[in-house]
């Protein structure tokens, strides 16, 4: 085949493009990789924390959740302290809990038992009740309840898009990614009303969160991060069910075990290598230019 155009217009061609006399641009890294500023002398992991989730996020998570207890506090004839207004210091406090009750295999126990001295010691019941944990719980929120719904008909994401904007800003400002990034989906369990929710029961799709290029792996994936502003290469291993690979390297009976063919579009490279006579695997990469295979590897 000398060029040929699939099912969504996508153009792959058979000759390769020609060789450039020096690495390509793409393939070179400038970016020295590790904590930047401030971050690169942080020993405490208080502080570590601090960088990453600042005080503007926690105000932030402060004046929504006090909105939301004020609502709820409407429904009892009588306030008591559980019910009062939180504050900065009990929002990291609530925070902290989350994570060690994982770390420490907690996360699975009802509040009642993760408070009890007798299941858990007095780890989380010196920090606040029970009853405390659970109205924050409830309460916990990262946005205006009252114009969420107006933004939510242009973002799904609208009850976190604040605090997240937020957080990955100082990730970015904080930590330089390395060479090499593993950009996949993750399934949670999750038992909340969530619009991101998978057909698997109690499970949420987290692949709306790494942004909009997640959401169609393959060739999009690849043609969306080697531009600005990211100006990332990829290799990586698309589906065999990929509009985008063309019918010529599905597989075949005809086809022999051990054969490999590409086809090229500009940066990428696609190969399709039988490796068996029931799968053939294909890998798609935008900083390889030569479709080679060494056999000694």
């Amino acid at each position: 085949m000398a060029r040929r155009i699939d099912e969504d217009k996508h153009k792959w061609s058979s000759r390769q493009p020609r060789s450039q006399s020096r690495r390509p641009s793409r393939n070179i890294v400038h970016v020295r990789p590790g904590p930047v500023r401030s971050c690169q002398n942080l020993l405490d992991p208080l502080q570590c924390f601090s960088s990453f989730i600042t005080d503007n996020m926690i105000d932030l998570i402060v004046t929504h959740t006090n909105a939301e207890i004020a609502i709820k506090s409407r429904k009892y004839k009588a306030v008591k302290s559980t019910q009062r207004p939180t504050n900065a210091n009990e929002i990291r406090a609530l925070i902290g809990i989350l994570p060690l009750s994982a770390a420490i295999k907690d996360n699975h126990l009802p509040s009642r038992e993760l408070f009890n001295n007798t299941f858990c010691g007095n780890r989380y019941c010196s920090t606040m009740t029970c009853e405390r944990f659970d109205l924050l719980i409830n309460c916990l929120r990262f946005d205006d309840k009252s114009t969420r719904q107006e933004r939510r008909l242009t973002d799904v994401f609208a009850p976190f898009r604040d605090i997240w904007d937020l957080f990955i800003a100082k990730c970015r400002e904080n930590y330089k990614s390395g060479c090499y990034l593993t950009i996949h989906k993750q399934l949670l369990g999750s038992r909340g009303r969530c619009p991101f929710h998978n057909s698997t029961k109690y499970m949420v799709d987290a692949e709306p969160y790494l942004g909009s290029f997640t959401k169609t792996d393959g060739v999009l994936l690849a043609k969306g991060l080697v531009k600005e502003p990211y100006k990332l290469t990829l290799v990586g291993t698309p589906r065999a069910n990929k509009r985008e690979i063309p019918v010529e390297f599905q597989n075949e009976r005809t086809r022999r075990t051990g054969t490999a063919s590409f086809c090229y579009d500009n940066e990428l490279t696609l190969l399709s290598y039988k490796a068996k006579p029931q799968k053939v695997l294909f890998l798609l990469s935008t900083c390889h230019e030569e479709g080679t295979i060494n056999e000694h590897t």
